[in-house]
């Protein structure tokens, strides 16, 4: 039954891979007919104290590569900046001429100068569509409104053909944009204290790293706290002038860093540029998670009566069949929680399955190998075996891209959930399963000479041995986990290290994947072929396949991004592993002839 139970499995991931490439060329298209940047600067950079447009420097800012200028109201003379909802002739006059000039406008709102009834609400919202303004920023900390008063703002803005700008450190930002029907685009700053901290280059590569792995398509250079632009000295006590020719050189320097794979103004929001599967286009990604739990299970057939390998097969199928039907017919939010769940489920039983399939295969293939008398050969089925867990983990990666292919995720609005248990679970369920298996030394070809007594000083040598190994792998993996998510805990040197990977492959492989568990995984593999041992390091090197599913769960990266990172670690840690074998146990290993 375990080898029906495993053909079964890899005939349904195969379908269900090729009947998620529809999905995944859609997405695929659309990230890649995203990629139009602006460059937006405060209009108090370049309106006069009448309200009206400086044209030359419209035209300074123009040629140094702005795109956008932000119109704030409280930038108007006191007297014409309008009330309960009115847009200001000034306002007016001040955006149609910066389009003359060849400038977008985004409309910089104060939240004092939201209107609190919707009927002046639409108004104002009307007057800007007029104004040829198809995008509202809010000032400060909390969208208008927030929490309660958010959709009559949001039907607002979307019903008016406007977007908004999604800063998500911003409370109600999030909501905002599901109101408005994602019709929202991401931005990226720096208070002005901090970049004029930074120096061009600086600024210039985490702006850049914004755009090309996290979606960012406006880039926005803040005014000083009181909205002037001006004034003689601006906050952190930079002047203004130097601060505005600092923004200038940033500017240049992203223009010339960008221009190859991006084009300049006219960003949309991802919404419009692609639409969300419906829910019955999305049925083989859940199928394919079903598959691999399948698989997963197979792998734990061998320490199961063929009572329990049936319970499980039909314990897997009738629950993929009630989260289907739950996930299809449930009303929102349960079904966007069905939908998390399945794919969190997915993204753990991945790595879990591919690395017990790489240790059952090598094994088995080693017992064939002394049965027969055979030599050579270890270290191909070991790089095969390897090769294998990448794509049964990819295979999974598909289903959860596929799975979770819709806007809200896309536009970063919803974002996956358990990227902590996406690694404590795969590790988790190796260790218990090669407990229950009784796999940690492997079997061997001859038995296992006895160990002095523990009140000897051999014994506790041991102990001691065993002790620092696995309060080092503790250790090891509680730093790991701090690490994951948006952390920015680095060791010494890897700032420098990360850079010169950036430098070589262009886009960084995760330190988790090419330095720690892909090696792992390769040496276990290379061991377990050629010597039929180390399978104590694989809930470790699970790590780095955990880590290529994480990288993935990131939605709003474009996926030629996650694809060149995960496979660029995965080829340089392969490699970085088997040399360490290569160099550490080659010459020890007796039985065969590599």
């Amino acid at each position: 039954m375990t080898k029906k139970a495993k053909i079964i499995a890899f005939i349904l991931m195969i379908v269900s891979v090729i009947g998620c490439l529809p999905l995944l060329a859609e997405r695929w298209q659309a990230e890649h007919s995203d990629n139009k940047v602006e460059f937006a600067v405060p209009g108090a950079w370049i309106l006069g104290p009448d309200g009206k447009v400086d044209i030359n420097q419209a035209k300074r800012w123009k040629q140094g590569g702005a795109t956008t200028v932000m119109l704030d109201n409280s930038s108007l003379p006191a007297d014409s900046r309008g009330l309960d909802g009115q847009l200001p002739e000034t306002y007016r006059a001040a955006a149609a001429a910066l389009r003359q000039e060849g400038l977008q406008v985004t409309a910089y709102v104060r939240p004092e100068a939201v209107p609190v009834n919707e009927p002046q609400l639409d108004e104002m919202f009307q007057g800007l569509f007029e104004a040829g303004i198809d995008r509202v920023q809010f000032a400060g900390m909390e969208i208008p409104g927030y929490p309660d008063q958010l959709k009559p703002l949001g039907l607002a803005i979307s019903g008016h053909g406007l977007h908004s700008v999604l800063v998500k450190s911003q409370k109600g930002a999030l909501e905002l944009s599901r109101q408005s029907d994602y019709m929202s685009i991401r931005s990226l700053f720096f208070d002005r204290p901090k970049l004029s901290a930074m120096n061009v280059r600086e600024a210039a590569d985490a702006f850049e790293l914004g755009v090309r792995e996290r979606g960012i398509r406006l880039i926005t250079f803040m005014p000083g706290s009181s909205g002037e632009g001006n004034a003689p000295d601006g906050d952190g006590g930079v002047s203004s002038a130097a601060y505005e020719e600092h923004a200038g050189n940033i500017i240049k320097a992203l223009r010339t860093e960008l221009g190859e794979n991006y084009r300049f103004g006219g960003a949309a929001p991802i919404s419009t540029l692609m639409e969300t599967p419906g829910k019955l286009a999305r049925i083989l990604p859940v199928m394919g998670i079903g598959a691999l739990f399948l698989l997963l299970g197979s792998c734990l057939f061998g320490f199961l009566s063929r009572t329990m390998q049936g319970a499980v097969i039909i314990a897997v199928t009738a629950a993929t069949v009630l989260l289907t039907a739950a996930w299809l017919f449930a009303p929102d939010p349960w079904a966007g929680r069905t939908q998390s769940v399945i794919a969190l489920w997915g993204a753990i039983s991945a790595p879990t399955a591919a690395v017990l399939w790489l240790r059952e295969r090598l094994k088995r293939r080693h017992d064939s190998r002394l049965s027969d008398g055979q030599s050579g050969m270890g270290l191909l089925s070991a790089i095969a075996a390897y090769i294998g867990a990448l794509a049964i983990t990819s295979a999974g990666i598909v289903y959860v891209t596929s799975l979770l292919s819709d806007i809200s995720y896309l536009a970063y609005v919803d974002l996956f959930r358990g990227v902590k248990l996406l690694y404590v679970g795969p590790i988790a369920l190796i260790t218990a399963c090669l407990l229950l298996d009784g796999g940690w030394q492997g079997m061997r070809s001859k038995p296992r000479p006895s160990f002095p007594a523990a009140g000897g000083a051999s014994g506790r040598r041991r102990i001691w041995l065993g002790g620092t190994v696995l309060l080092a792998v503790a250790a090891l993996l509680v730093f790991l986990l701090v690490r994951t998510g948006n952390s920015d805990l680095v060791l010494p040197y890897e700032g420098e290290l990360r850079q010169l990977l950036t430098d070589w492959f262009g886009i960084r492989p995760r330190t988790k994947e090419w330095l720690i568990g892909h090696p792992l995984l390769m040496a276990a593999a290379c061991l377990l072929a050629c010597r039929n041992r180390g399978a104590v390091i694989l809930p470790v090197a699970a790590i780095g396949l955990c880590s290529m599913m994480n990288t993935f769960t990131h939605l709003h990266s474009p996926l030629a991004v996650s694809l060149t990172r995960s496979w660029t670690g995965a080829l340089f840690g392969g490699l970085i592993g088997l040399t360490i074998y290569l160099l550490l146990f080659r010459r020890s290993d007796k039985p065969y002839r590599y």
